[in-house]
């Protein structure tokens, strides 16, 4: 699953890395516990507000065959 940040917030988790509105989380190369996910896409946190959301995966289309 994808996620994207909708707050601004530093990763407590990740060194205190900054995540901006707009940018993927995690980044690449972290993984991250379904816990942490809980935490951080709803008000389970220190801000008290979902930080991050899931975003939908883009269904690739198949080419179409010729007829």
């Amino acid at each position: 699953m994808r996620y994207i940040v909708i707050e601004e917030f530093a990763d407590k988790s990740d060194g205190f890395r900054a995540y901006l509105p707009g940018a993927e989380f995690p980044r690449k190369g972290l993984e991250v516990s379904e816990a942490r996910i809980k935490e951080l896409s709803t008000d389970a946190n220190a801000l008290h507000k979902p930080l991050i959301k899931e975003v939908p995966e883009e269904k690739k289309e198949e080419p179409k065959k010729a007829p």
